[in-house]
């Protein structure tokens, strides 16, 4: 009985022993431990310091639930986690608090790993990629779904694709790894055709362009569909169905079967009555010739654009109808006819009422471009009431608010003649009372007031009412305010508009941690330069899209992503991930040119685009004909010093066969651009260069090879050596620098030669120039050229060196010249000298002829003179030209004849050039 007590008592016992830590823990749940310590440990570089005075409990403080809580809550506001966990351990003295931490990840570079051109997939695949987006294996799948219906597309079929995700060791960046088991993609074994076809099948083989035997692709089929259709519309078969029936591939997935069917339909003729448009033009208006469809809706859809174009031709009415008949031999004919009054030209436009706006301004209005009508021009209903709309709105705009047309009336006279009558009601014009801004105290710095453009007094309109919202919005979104609504509301009280302005800015947000995902070669400080953002910095969405654009402008990268993630909430800032691709860092390009006075011309480019991952340009470019030959060595360097400009080195040599001489220049130079805006710009240079002329004007041979007292120089190639500084500006807002149909150009530039450090010519050079190119009724131009140089040599001689002067004459210049003949001639030889100073305008007006052909009349004076500007000595030219637009700029054929040509030279010069008029 005593043993079995004995046994029962150490029975208990154990079961003590064993329930005592689940005891302790319960209990401890219960009342609070001390904490003995803390650590952390993460998957990516952290300041633990950092993470801990986040934390609202230090070693030997009591551990509670609420603690924990918030030092979790504390720790996810610094937005870079995306998983926290807390464990608690038993630990000497309390208990041992683990965080573990599980960094935000962003997808960095996509790598393909076996087809036999992944670069070409890649580029493919990145139009899926979320590049600088936060990883998530959701996001992961729905791009691998997307990659494998890509690789479908071109021939790799599955199962084939396998995935693994690397993360940097550096950073944030989870670079996606695509593994392509097959090398190649399947090939095109054979193509079976189906249907009514028509045709002939040799030519509908021809069209497709498929033969057995080549690579298989989605695109390749897409494109034999394309030009299938194109060879059914070019035949009269407006209607064709032609449809991939299957795509049958081999259980390994290496060759393809392909099935087209086509289904021709009937043979369209269209047919215009009534009234005369080109065949391109019928194709445009028509619908039926792009949905391959007879159905009524496109009918009527293409007798409406038919009266539409019809209309704006100037016939005062034009009522369009359609029939489709189907012919005996088994064709479909389709019948638009139009009925049309005959065009009735406007003699005269008057206006009544008008007191505050000019009649000339109100014609301008009443003529707007390719829409209202004009005197002199023919009458169209359409443009009547669209110049009454531009009126009223251009009175409302000028605060007329109440201006109406009380009576237009039209009065046909016997010969057809339109006049047209207008009575204007202007009303009093509407002026800004009160101008009051609400919510502006919740911007610090109470600036607000000071951006308004709106100043009481000012005409009302409601144009420049939105103009000013978007212009306060604007700014307040510059200040971080990413989610600011700025609402305009007005009211009107007699002649006196009250203006309320209620500005909601939200929470401002800063730029958290900035992170660079996705880049191999380039370096991260060159990174930072050049986008220019700073932790701290307001979030402003605008400077991201510019971030973009310059390190798109650098060249180096194919792809480039700013946006900020994560919770605009948090209190640290939100990061900002910049994620790019970069591209092909070696480029060699050629092209080919012709001019008249040069013949065939080449040009050679070898360009390394991000040397030493500093996102500079390394590039040779040979250039060279029969007479000119050129080699340039150049170094770009974006924002040198961290600065807003952007900087070249070069060195270049060249020979010239010039008209009066032969020139070869050594040289080197530094030129430095700043930005001013979109359109403006200031440009600085330092250039020395060693210039050997000769086959000169036998005039010039003395003066040119005479000893210098700074160098002593006298050889036969008269060498010289120059050293000048120069400073430009420019305006450019032309809407193509190749082809510029609007806009205009300006340039002034002064360029200092000085024996500091060495010259042997100290001189001053000034050059300006101006284009304006104006369009007037769709398809008419007017363009204009100024140029202006004047040079001033400081010594005894004061003629520039023949190298340096000026010269004109050519296709570019004065037409009525040969190249560079203008100006004084040697009395001896008849060659050209060139000047010190030089004066030309251009005055040219282009017209459409047909296709892409363009003529031209222009008109060109001017000259160069030897010394100062003589108005005697001014040439006038006149000539006709031809241009024929290309996708790389105008094709020009032109002859310009000289009023008053000099003894001894032709009046008539043909020019074939390819560029922009000046």
């Amino acid at each position: 009985m005593k043993r079995k007590g004995y046994i029962l008592a150490w029975l208990i016992g154990c079961l003590a022993a064993a329930c005592l830590p689940e005891f302790m823990s319960a209990r401890g749940a219960e009342d609070p431990d001390r904490i003995a310590e803390i650590v952390f440990s993460a998957d990516i570089d952290v300041d633990f310091r950092k993470l801990a005075a986040l934390l609202p409990f230090s070693s030997g403080s009591n551990l509670d639930a609420a603690g924990i809580r918030q030092a979790i809550e504390n720790l996810y506001r610094l937005n870079e986690f995306h998983y926290i966990e807390c464990l608690r351990q038993p630990a000497a003295g309390g208990v041992r608090l683990e965080f573990r931490l599980v960094g935000k990840r962003y997808f960095g570079k996509l790598i393909l790993k076996g087809p036999l051109d992944p670069r070409r997939m890649e580029e493919a695949l990145m139009r899926f990629y979320p590049l600088g987006e936060a990883y998530s294996t959701a996001k992961e799948q729905q791009f691998l779904a997307a990659a494998e219906k890509l690789l479908n597309d071109y021939g790799f079929f599955p199962p084939m694709l396998k995935s693994r995700m690397e993360y940097q060791s550096a950073g944030r960046g989870a670079d996606l790894v695509l593994l392509v088991d097959q090398s190649l993609p399947a090939i095109l074994r054979g193509i079976s055709w189906s249907g009514d076809r028509v045709l002939p099948q040799e030519k509908i083989q021809k069209a497709s362009r498929l033969k057995p035997g080549q690579t298989f692709s989605q695109n390749r089929v897409r494109e034999a569909i394309r030009q299938l259709r194109a060879l059914y519309m070019r035949e009269k078969y407006l209607t064709p169905q032609i449809t991939l029936a299957f795509v049958r591939q081999d259980k390994p997935g290496r060759t393809v079967d392909v099935g087209i069917d086509i289904q021709a339909g009937p043979r369209v003729d269209v047919i215009l009555e009534g009234a005369s448009l080109s065949g391109r033009k019928l194709k445009e208006l028509l619908p039926v010739y792009r949905e391959s469809s007879l159905d009524r809706d496109l009918l009527s859809e293409g007798a409406s654009n038919l009266q539409t174009e019809l209309l704006a031709k100037g016939y005062t009415s034009a009522k369009i109808s359609y029939e489709v008949q189907s012919g005996s031999d088994g064709a479909t004919r389709l019948f638009y006819r139009a009925a049309l009054e005959d065009k009735q030209p406007v003699d005269r436009i008057a206006f009544q009422g008008n007191s505050a706006v000019p009649r000339r301004d109100l014609l301008r209005w009443m003529g707007q471009e390719n829409r209202g009508i004009r005197e002199g021009r023919y009458f169209t209903r359409l443009g009547f009431e669209a110049g009454q709309e531009r009126i009223l709105a251009e009175y409302r705009r000028l605060g007329y608010q109440d201006a109406s047309i009380q009576r237009a009336e039209l009065t046909a006279l016997e010969n057809g003649h339109i006049l047209v009558d207008l009575d204007l009601s202007e009303g009093k014009i509407a002026r800004i009372g009160r101008i009051e801004l609400q919510g502006e105290d919740r911007i610090p710095g109470g600036e607000l007031p000071s951006k308004l453009a709106l100043r009481e007094g000012d005409p009302f309109s409601a144009e420049a009412l939105e103009a000013e919202r978007k212009s306060l919005q604007e700014h307040v979104l510059g200040r971080g305010y990413t989610l600011c609504r700025v609402e305009a509301r007005y009211q009107r009280v007699e002649d006196k508009v009250d203006v309320q302005f209620q500005i909601d800015p939200g929470k401002a947000h800063s730029i958290g941690p900035v992170y660079f995902v996705g880049q191999e070669k380039t370096r991260l400080k060159a990174l930072r330069r050049n986008i220019d953002l700073k932790t701290g910095q307001p979030v402003v969405v605008r400077q991201m899209f510019e971030g973009e654009q310059k390190l798109y402008n650098t060249g180096a990268f194919d792809q480039v992503h700013i946006r900020p993630v994560g919770n605009s909430d948090a209190e640290a800032g939100q990061p900002v991930v910049v994620g790019v691709r970069e591209g092909r860092s070696r480029l060699l390009n050629f092209g080919f040119g012709f001019r008249e006075y040069e013949g065939p011309r080449g040009l050679v480019e070898i360009s390394h685009l991000n040397p030493g991952g500093l996102l500079r340009t390394a590039q040779i470019r040979l250039k060279g004909s029969v007479v000119n030959q050129s080699a340039v060595l150049s170094l770009r360097q974006p924002r040198p010093l961290n600065r807003n400009l952007e900087s070249y080195a070069q060195i270049q040599a060249s020979r010239s066969e010039e008209t009066s001489f032969t020139e070869t220049r050594y040289g080197t130079s530094f030129q430095t651009i700043r930005d001013l805006s979109r359109v403006n710009a200031l440009i600085f240079r330092y250039n020395f260069e060693r210039v050997s002329v000769t086959n000169m004007p036998p005039s010039e041979v003395e003066s040119a090879c005479q000893s210098s007292q700074t160098s002593g120089i006298q050889r036969e190639s008269c060498p010289i050596e120059i050293s000048s500084f120069s400073a430009a500006f420019y305006n450019d807002s032309r809407n193509d620098p190749f082809d510029p149909q609007r806009g205009a150009f300006a340039s002034i530039n002064l360029q200092m030669a000085a024996p500091l450090p060495k010259s042997d010519a100290s001189f001053a050079k000034l050059f300006a120039q101006g284009q304006y190119y104006l369009p007037f009724r769709g398809k008419f131009m007017i363009a204009e050229a100024f140029r202006f140089g004047w040079a001033y040599r400081f010594g005894e001689s004061g003629l520039l060196p023949i190298s340096e002067r000026f010269f004109a004459g050519g296709s570019s210049t004065l037409r009525g010249f040969g190249n560079d003949q203008a100006g004084p001639r040697d009395p001896v030889s008849g060659q050209s000298l060139g000047g010190n100073s030089m004066l030309i305008n251009n005055l040219e007006f282009i017209f459409p002829l047909f296709y892409r052909f363009q003529g031209s009349i222009f008109y060109d004076t001017g000259n160069v003179f030897l010394k100062s500007i003589r108005l005697q000595e001014f040439s006038n030219s006149v000539g006709l030209g031809v241009r024929l637009k290309t996708p790389l700029g105008p094709l020009r054929l032109e002859y310009g004849q000289n009023l008053h040509p000099p003894p001894g030279l032709p009046g008539g010069h043909f020019f074939i050039s390819f560029g922009p008029l000046f």
